[in-house]
């Protein structure tokens, strides 16, 4: 049987196939070692704990049969990172106050408007340094409208904090932006997963990447235009992360079950690929400087996700990396029936909380 037809067959058997049990209510406060969940989001893909404004930011993806746009949306945290409030939306803003005439300050000048609300797609999202005025950077891969890197800014903390958008930096075409990166520099990096998604064509290069060969590469945002990161093309690049100092980077290739750490220039170490199995999805930096990865347990059962059958029983599993030495080892994992799809995570001291791409909650284990 063709790659094709096999794909199009388990596609087939996802749909003919049911969702996964009816869930219960979330439980946000769960026993340490059990995982709890936090309701109130819609497709919750990537998270980021913004230490500086004591929320964890969430990226609500949109879906190609959504009615609606995708939001970014702000839980917030008290002192030990149990949530003090329900999650709420921070962009875009109602309807009503949308930013129609916003002038861009950063990014690329020709990307001259906002995102439609109502065709915003987030994606990937990672939160930069507080610049002297307190303004934090924010980035987050869009799709729908464009394909950029659409850039805000954070103000102020927890329930009082807003997010407005200043720009974007618009892909080179054939690219399909995934996870995004802000170096301490201010610097862009982003992963271009595969030339498209959808259509035949984006079945093509979900074929291609499946089998383990090159669909795409990091690319960073330098002098005004994009330029390709030696050394990362691979199958589906995913999450990134820059390793501290700035000398190496380390990104997720989905397709081929690895996260590779790249060096940025000579005499900054050796290449090294790690196999972790599965789908590898994003990728943080924890507390002690290791690498986490949220990798999907099942191809087949994340097809039928992505497919519709919801609600969405994906398992997964959290691999931490040891940078230096390149050893995995297994921190967690879930067979999919609290919260399935588990794509990203983000350490709040002893918690960790986990964004559900199919999900309508996100995941809380305290440690």
């Amino acid at each position: 049987m063709s790659p094709g037809r096999g794909l199009l067959l388990a596609a087939a058997l996802a749909l003919a196939c049911g969702g996964g049990e009816p869930r219960g209510p979330c439980q946000p406060a769960p026993p340490p070692g059990s995982l709890g969940t936090v309701c109130g989001f819609e497709n919750p893909e990537d998270v980021a704990w913004v230490p500086a404004a004591q929320l964890l930011l969430v990226s609500q993806m949109r879906h190609a049969d959504a009615a609606a746009g995708g939001s970014l949306a702000a839980l917030t945290l008290g002192a030990a990172g149990e949530p003090m409030a329900p999650p709420r939306r921070l962009w875009p803003p109602s309807m009503a106050a949308a930013e129609r005439g916003t002038l861009p300050t950063s990014g690329d000048p020709a990307c001259s408007d906002p995102p439609d609300p109502a065709r915003f797609s987030p994606h990937g999202l990672a939160a930069g340094a507080p610049a002297p005025d307190g303004e934090i950077p924010v980035a987050v891969v869009g799709h729908g409208v464009r394909e950029a890197v659409e850039l805000f800014a954070l103000r102020g903390a927890g329930e009082a904090a807003t997010l407005r958008w200043k720009g974007c930096v618009p892909l080179p075409g054939n690219s399909t932006g995934n996870d995004v990166w802000l170096g301490e520099d201010g610097g862009l990096w982003v992963t271009n997963y595969q030339p498209a998604l959808g259509g035949l064509r984006g079945l093509y290069y979900m074929i291609v990447g499946g089998l383990g060969l090159p669909t795409g590469e990091v690319l960073r945002w330098r002098s005004s235009s994009w330029e390709s990161v030696p050394g990362t093309r691979g199958a589906n690049p995913n999450g990134l992360v820059l390793m501290p100092g700035g000398e190496s980077l380390a990104v997720a290739f989905t397709g081929a079950g690895s996260v590779g750490l790249r060096p940025l220039g000579p005499g900054d170490g050796p290449a090294r690929d790690t196999k972790v199995g599965g789908h590898p999805d994003n990728l943080t930096l924890s507390s002690r400087a290791t690498l986490l990865v949220v990798v999907h347990s099942s191809g087949l059962a994340s097809l039928r996700c992505r497919f519709g059958a919801l609600p969405c029983a994906s398992p997964g599993q959290l691999i931490e990396i040891d940078p230096a030495t390149g050893v995995a080892s297994e921190r967690f994992s879930h067979d999919g029936s609290g919260i399935g799809g588990l794509a990203s995570v983000a350490e709040v001291g002893d918690r960790l909380y986990f964004g559900a791409v199919y999900d309508d909650r996100i995941g809380l284990l305290i440690e």
